[in-house]
């Protein structure tokens, strides 16, 4: 939606002031579009929960006629974490997207303020994929609007080992930024925040360096990244990926790579090769 205003100010006419009462009735106006835009999204999100929920009915109908049970992956790289981390091999890959499914439902709940409806929605799609790094992420940031800290970074700890590439990772140190901030440890903050920066950087976590520089009324930045890393370590922290999650996932390019499956196999080396890129001369690794 675009707005065009006009203020008509002729010095001969009118006081130098007399425009105010246009602007007020265009900030008005601007208000109530903006209100009626909410509004109007609210409504495209309850319908499109309503038909979402009846696929998802459905094709849980035709899933209950393969027995046993089954998982959603979003990729084949997930196969070998959900194998390796849960131990489980007595299960069917489902051909139906559930927890893309259920992702998306508990994102329009989001958006509709929902938040119960919300976490039941993420329940679902943990129990179709529980190696599904997206879900414990959207998991963390629920929690992080509830105030709910503990189970934010209890969340953000669980993703860990899921992380594959260097923007989730870099994404799981500022979650634990935002912990260390609102539990009242601004130095540990602040390095997570810097830390996140070496594997991906974000305006995000800029943002909070810099507002930790001004609070702080100094340079809280450390400069040496063994000193930067020290302080991590301190706070168990992991350092880097799961060294587990890339081992598999280069075992996985293998796997895929001896089966033909070229394309798979590109992908998932490209995964590993976002994994073990060198770092000041050294691969970090937890």
């Amino acid at each position: 939606m675009t707005m065009t205003g006009f203020v008509y100010k002729d010095p001969e006419l009118i006081r130098a002031n007399e425009f105010v009462p246009a602007r007020l009735a265009m900030t008005c106006l601007q208000k109530q579009f903006s209100e009626m835009s909410l509004s109007e999204e609210k409504n495209n999100s309850f319908e499109e929960i309503k038909r979402l929920e009846y696929l998802i009915h459905k094709a849980q109908e035709l899933q209950q006629m393969i027995p046993g049970r089954s998982i959603s992956f979003n990729h084949v790289v997930e196969v070998m974490y959900y194998e390796f981390f849960t131990g489980d091999e007595t299960y069917h890959c489902a051909k139906i997207s559930f927890n893309r499914m259920y992702n998306r439902l508990a994102e329009l709940f989001r958006r509709c303020g929902d938040l119960s409806s919300e976490q039941k929605a993420l329940q679902s799609a943990l129990q179709w994929n529980p190696v599904d790094l997206d879900v414990y992420f959207a998991f963390a940031e629920l929690y992080k609007q509830e105030g709910n800290l503990e189970k934010c970074l209890e969340l953000s700890n669980r993703a860990h080992r899921f992380c594959n590439t260097r923007a989730a990772l870099a994404r799981y140190y500022r979650n634990l930024g935002y912990y260390y901030l609102e539990t009242y440890q601004p130095e540990l903050s602040a390095a997570l925040y810097q830390y996140s920066e070496i594997y991906y950087e974000t305006q995000s976590a800029k943002r909070e360096l810099d507002y930790l520089a001004a609070a702080m009324k100094r340079d809280i930045r450390i400069h040496d990244l063994e000193r930067l890393q020290m302080s991590l370590k301190k706070s168990s922290i992991p350092l880097g990926f799961n060294r587990f999650t890339t081992a598999l996932t280069y075992k996985a390019f293998e796997i895929e790579k001896q089966r033909g499956h070229l394309k798979e196999a590109k992908e998932c080396y490209e995964l590993y090769k976002n994994q073990t890129f060198v770092l000041n001369g050294g691969l970090i690794y937890q």
